[in-house]
């Protein structure tokens, strides 16, 4: 089988997941390390800051919190395939269109995710937190990089979050930050048990 090793110390099957194999830890953690825009920005954007504006967001704009756990969730499928950039997932899918293998195996793991937190995605809430994740993008490109954002992105038509600031958290309060939105978010949708599993994998909160 094709697997890696966790922070946590779990086996993590990469093409074969199942919600065990899934941890909240495991996740802020690798997300944390995760820079955004394969590191080519003014200092370290993580994908685990970008989830939790992507979250925050969507509470200010009065979406149910289990869109908003989506948000903080949807792109935890990096923390085990790693945040490929998105000119090069589109250039590696059939010329026919359809999904590539990575977009397969990548899948497979948020729907690991999915599960594990329980919820429960429809086409209205993907295409919530879709938009969303492009408001950040536009947000982010106006701020993280150290020449300004190319004219050439082509994202123009979308507005950014308003008084949307990228702090460029460091790793520690990146993890940290993330895993007290998941907490927050398991109280306010019912999952007690997920808050009982963070406070138990969380030493630093």
């Amino acid at each position: 089988m094709v697997w890696i090793q966790t922070y946590t110390g779990k086996r993590f099957e990469l093409l074969a997941p199942t919600a065990e194999m899934v941890c909240a830890q495991d996740i802020a953690h690798a997300l944390s390390q995760l820079c955004r825009y394969t590191g080519h920005t003014t200092a370290h954007c993580s994908v685990a800051e970008h989830c939790c504006h992507v979250a925050a967001f969507l509470a200010t704009e009065g979406h149910d919190a289990e869109t908003v756990l989506w948000g903080l969730l949807h792109d935890a499928a990096e923390a085990y395939v790693g945040d490929v950039s998105a000119p090069l997932k589109m250039s590696i899918r059939p010329a026919a269109g359809g999904p590539s293998k990575f977009d397969i195996i990548e899948e497979r793991v948020a729907d690991a995710v999915a599960l594990h937190f329980g919820v429960t995605r429809t086409e209205q809430m993907e295409a919530r937190v879709n938009d969303a994740d492009m408001r950040l993008l536009a947000t982010e490109a106006r701020q993280v990089f150290p020449r300004g954002m190319r004219p050439d992105w082509g994202i123009d038509h979308i507005e950014p979050v308003p008084n949307g600031v990228i702090g460029c958290w460091p790793a520690m309060r990146a993890e940290t930050r993330w895993l007290e939105t998941l907490f927050r978010l398991a109280r306010d949708t019912g999952r007690t048990d997920l808050a009982r599993e963070g406070i138990r994998l969380n030493p630093r909160s």
